[in-house]
This record gives C-alpha cells, sequence and structure tokens, in this order.
C-alpha cells in the first residue's frame, strides 16, 4: 500500500523538515514514516528506546501486513491485528529497559502517536501525550489521546491498547503532535489554520510555527501532516461487475 501518490505529508523536528521514509530523530521526539506500509508514528521520551520502538513497529508491520495465500481478511481488519500485537511486542520489550533516574526519581518512559493506513482505513493509536486528530469539513476532532489507552507503555505490568478505525475520505487532515503543544496553540487556531490553507500545508505548518513562536517558543513544534488527497480504487468482485454491466 505505498502512500507516495495518495498522500501529502510533512513530518517537522528540530533537525529538520521530512516527506519521505526513514527515521528521524531530534532532540525530544523521533518520527518514523514508512510509506509502503502506511505506517507514520511519533515518538518521545527516552531517545534510544523511541527509536527501537519505532523500528519494532515497522518491521512488525512490513512482514505481517502482506497477505498470506488464502488469507482473505479484509486490509484494515489485518493491519488493526498487527497492530496491536506489535504494540504488544513493544510493551515487553520496554519493560525491562525503561530504568528509573537515580536522581530525579523519575522512570524513563517512551510514547507513542501512530497512524496506520490500511486502502481506505485509517487506524490510530496513542500511548502518552501524543495525541492523534483530523480535520474534516472545517472541523477538527481528536480521535486518539492519553485516555484512550490503559495502562503505560514500557512501565505497567499490562496495557490495553485503543486502535480506532475511521474511515477516510479526500481532504481529510491527520495531524500526530503533543497535547501540551496542542492546548498552548488552541484547536481552534489549527482548525481555522486548516481551513484556510487546506490545499498547501506547507504554508499552514508556516502559520503554526510562526503562532508558536509568538506564543515565546524557543523552537518550532514537533508534529506530523497528512492530507489525504487521493483514495484506493476498491476492487469490484465479480458479483458487482456482473450487476453494473
Amino acid at each position: 500500500m505505498n502512500l507516495n501518490e495518495r498522500v501529502t505529508l510533512l513530518a517537522q523536528l528540530d533537525s529538520g523538515l521530512y516527506t519521505d521514509s526513514g527515521i528521524q530523530s531530534s532532540d525530544h521526539q523521533t518520527v518514523g514514516i514508512d510509506l509502503d506500509a502506511g505506517l507514520m508514528v511519533v515518538a518521545q521520551g527516552e531517545s534510544a528506546l523511541s527509536r527501537q520502538s519505532i523500528e519494532i513497529l515497522i518491521d512488525d508491520m512490513q512482514l505481517n501486513l502482506v497477505p498470506q495465500e488464502g488469507n482473505k481478511q479484509p486490509a484494515n481488519y489485518r493491519a488493526k491485528l498487527c497492530l496491536q500485537e506489535s504494540l504488544f511486542n513493544i510493551h515487553e520489550y520496554l519493560l525491562p529497559r525503561l530504568s528509573v533516574n537515580t536522581a530525579s526519581g523519575l522512570q524513563q518512559r517512551v510514547e507513542l502517536g501512530i497512524l496506520q493506513l490500511a486502502e481506505n482505513t485509517l487506524l490510530c493509536s496513542s500511548l502518552g501525550a501524543l495525541s492523534c486528530l483530523r480535520y474534516r469539513d472545517n472541523q477538527l476532532l481528536e480521535l486518539s489521546n492519553r485516555s484512550s489507552t490503559k495502562g503505560r507503555l514500557g512501565r505497567d505490568k499490562t496495557i490495553q491498547p485503543f486502535i480506532l478505525e475511521q474511515d477516510l475520505q479526500v481532504g481529510d487532515i491527520l495531524l500526530l503532535a503533543h497535547e501540551h503543544f496542542l492546548k498552548e496553540i488552541s484547536l481552534e487556531f489549527i482548525r481555522l489554520t486548516l481551513s484556510r490553507f487546506s490545499d498547501n500545508l506547507e504554508m499552514a505548518l508556516r502559520q503554526i510555527n510562526t503562532r508558536h513562536a509568538r506564543n515565546g517558543a524557543s523552537r518550532k513544534p514537533e508534529l506530523l501532516l497528512c492530507r489525504i488527497d487521493q483514495l484506493m480504487v476498491q476492487k469490484r468482485g465479480w458479483f458487482n461487475s456482473l450487476r453494473n454491466r
């Protein structure tokens, strides 16, 4: 499921602006993009473990999203099962590795915000303070946030990941960002900005950066924007093909 011609994608970190597949890091966050698998993820927390968590997720989705011969499960159903299994794998990996800082007494953390496109369906999940939002028809809706998943990734004994499933429409704009940034800049400002510049994400991002700087921020906000430009053509079954002749 290659996204190259289906989406416009911007991922902004301190280290730069990214649009292609790969894993990129800054001092505060890590972004992973796999256009072939339809996967976009933002991680924050302990930098090395954040990157390794994204690597596990990308590897799992690349391996398990490929349909096996004779497997007729819908792509969105298969992707949801794969994503859930991968989150459990990441949790098990992190459990013995997130140590407690002896000076502060605080435990290390890794938090994830995930967008997975499966044909014309969005799967999203938030594990921590990264929120997933969708702009459509002049409305900005928060799809998932820290309250969606029960348990803390790699810190509590068990987690219950919440994976939201939504149909996609042409023109949808998806956003991954930290909840503190969203509170500071306000959802209403983001909604108004996306309504003005829905056809130009670079200009929308420039407006967001300017507002963020005016609010006293010393660096650009780290976030990911993705606009759905084209839906996948659905395969027609033999019955519908005959009926529509």
